[in-house]
C-alpha cells in the first residue's frame, strides 16, 4: 500500500523543491525505482546545479548489494557517484556495466574518461579518449554523451596540451553538446585555457 503512494510522494516533494526528503521517504518505504527516476537517471540535470554534497548523500543511502541488470541503470549509477565524488564506486558501476553494452559503445569510456580526468589520471584519461573516438555503436545519447569533446578538452588539459583541449572545444561547440555546456563549460575551460 505504500508503495502505491510513492508516485504521488514523489511528484509532490520533487514540485516543492523537497527532492532531498523525497528521495529519503522514498529510500524509507523501499521503492528503488521511484528514488532512481526522482536523482538517479536525470543525475546530469542535478549535477548541472551544484548538488554534489546532496549527491554524496543520496548514493550513501543506496544499499552496498545492488543487484542491477540494466547496464544503462549502472551507467546512471556511475555518473551519481561520479557527481558524489565517489570515484571508486563509479568506477565499480561503469566495470559492471561495460560486459552488458554493446562492443564499441561510447558511453562506457565517456564515464571511464571523467573518473579519468577527476583522478589527475593521464594514462587512463588517454586510453578512455582513444577508446572513446574509436566507439562505433550508435545509442540514444544523453546530454552526459554530447558532452564528450568537453571531458576529451579537459583531458588535454591535464596533458598540457593546449592546442588539442582547444580543437575539442571548437568540435564541442559546433556540435551537439548541450545548452549548460555550450553556454557555461565551454567557455569556462576556454578562459581557463587563456589564463594557462
Amino acid at each position: 500500500r505504500r508503495h502505491a503512494l510513492a508516485p504521488a510522494l514523489r511528484r509532490h516533494r520533487a514540485a516543492d523543491g523537497h527532492t532531498d526528503a523525497a528521495f529519503g521517504h522514498l529510500m524509507e518505504i523501499g521503492d528503488l525505482d521511484g528514488a532512481f527516476d526522482l536523482v538517479i537517471r536525470p543525475a546530469l540535470k542535478w549535477s548541472d546545479l551544484g548538488l554534489c554534497r546532496e549527491y554524496r548523500r543520496w548514493m550513501e543511502q543506496l544499499p552496498d548489494d545492488l543487484d542491477l541488470a540494466d547496464p544503462e541503470l549502472m551507467l546512471d549509477l556511475a555518473f551519481a557517484n561520479f557527481t558524489a565524488g565517489r570515484l571508486d564506486h563509479a568506477a565499480t558501476w561503469i566495470d559492471r556495466a561495460e560486459p552488458l553494452c554493446p562492443p564499441g559503445d561510447r558511453r562506457v569510456p565517456m564515464r571511464r574518461l571523467a573518473v579519468a580526468v577527476a583522478r589527475g589520471d593521464r594514462e587512463q584519461a588517454a586510453a578512455a579518449v582513444e577508446h572513446g573516438r574509436r566507439a562505433t555503436v550508435q545509442t540514444e545519447a544523453s546530454p552526459f554523451e554530447y558532452r564528450f569533446e568537453v571531458v576529451v578538452a579537459r583531458a588535454a588539459m591535464l596533458q598540457n596540451d593546449h592546442a588539442a583541449a582547444e580543437a575539442s572545444l571548437d568540435r564541442a561547440a559546433a556540435g551537439a553538446a548541450d545548452e549548460p555546456a555550450r553556454r557555461v563549460t565551454v567557455p569556462a575551460l576556454r578562459g581557463r585555457l587563456h589564463v594557462v
